[in-house]
């Protein structure tokens, strides 16, 4: 039983992450839930079809609501509009929507599998915010600067953090108090993985993309830091040869019992979506960033929301990274299988 929450599922990557863990009969072949966020409903609405359609091609099924949940090879899909730049409902946002996942699970299956085999977060949501030069008179006001943030960085730190504290411990949704906000080892979970939505803008400068290349950097930095904690705490570590050491085991059936919490941050490259529309139509963008895409978009060279998607969730479910790595979509070998284009 896997559990896939993704933020930004209304189009672009987030959908077509959805798309890709429906068609990948590695995830859907066994009992899926997919938990889909985003602002609005509409293009929600969108994604479920487009999970429908690949949910038939692996010949899977979508469950509805009220049917029982106790058979194979069905996908359940949740969708919740959640504005994730609005700190003072968020908390309260987040919770409902992983009480349903985890109520999901409870009421489905027996009271000796009360736990998803495995939970994976997609962190995609964000914003370009600000374009143009530093120093210009129209640098943004702090508060303007701070919007952006609560976005970009300040509820995805939250999220992930969060995630990790509900679904990583043995009784999924029920250990959030304060004596137990460290992050938990417990036995009985297989793996929870976080992906973070990462860009070459996280480790490379470009001009008049300041506040975006702020904050992919912070969020890569936290979830390194992130990765480096988990390692501490479950005694985990993942050497350059893809290899997994679990500290302290005495046989490999141990790590059976091992919470092994995996963090990834993933650099998607340059996409065909509405982000990158707005990058190539940019007239306070740097110039040579601007023409850039503007050539990649008339020689039809952008890579698709789908190609990534499907790389991404190839490597998730080979599980063959470096803990708090940074990994781009040029890093990796095309996957095995093939979906179709999906819609932005």
């Amino acid at each position: 039983k896997t559990l896939v929450v993704i933020t930004g599922a209304s189009r672009g990557i987030g959908r077509a992450c959805a798309v890709a863990f429906a068609k990948d009969t590695r995830f859907s072949n066994s009992d899926l839930t997919l938990s889909l966020l985003a602002r609005g409903q509409d293009g929600l609405t969108r994604t479920v079809e487009l999970v429908r359609k690949a949910a038939s091609a692996s010949h899977s099924r979508i469950r509805e609501e009220e049917e029982d949940s106790s058979k194979g090879g069905e996908i359940t899909v949740y969708t919740n509009c959640v504005d994730l730049n609005n700190l003072d409902t968020l908390e309260t946002d987040i919770q409902s929507v992983f009480q349903e996942c985890a109520s999901s699970i409870k009421s489905s299956l027996s009271s000796s599998m009360s736990c998803y085999d495995r939970t994976i977060f997609i962190n995609n949501a964000g914003s370009t915010g600000y374009l143009g030069p530093i120093a210009s008179s129209s640098f943004p006001s702090p508060r303007e600067i701070q919007a952006t943030l609560d976005l970009n960085v300040t509820s995805t730190l939250w999220l992930s953090s969060y995630f990790i504290r509900y679904f990583a411990s043995n009784d999924q949704g029920t250990n959030l108090s304060s004596s137990s906000s460290s992050l938990s080892s417990s036995p009985n979970v297989s793996s929870c993985t976080v992906v973070n939505m990462s860009s070459l803008c996280a480790i490379e400068p470009f001009p008049t993309m300041s506040v975006y290349c702020t904050g992919k950097a912070a969020r890569d930095m936290f979830h390194k830091t992130l990765a480096k904690e988990v390692e501490v705490e479950v005694e985990v570590e993942v050497t350059k040869d893809n290899s997994i050491d679990v500290g302290g085991l005495e046989s490999p059936e141990s790590q059976k019992d091992t919470n092994i919490t995996r963090i990834l941050n993933y650099a998607p490259g340059a996409i065909e979506t509405a982000m990158t529309d707005e990058l190539s139509s940019s007239n306070t963008l740097d110039s040579d960033i601007s023409d850039y895409f503007k050539k990649m978009k008339d020689e039809s060279t952008l890579i698709q929301p789908h190609q990534t998607a499907e790389r991404l969730v190839n490597l998730i479910a080979e599980d063959k990274f470096v803990n708090g790595d940074h990994v781009d979509y040029w890093d990796l070998e095309p996957a095995s299988t093939t979906t179709t284009p999906t819609e932005d």
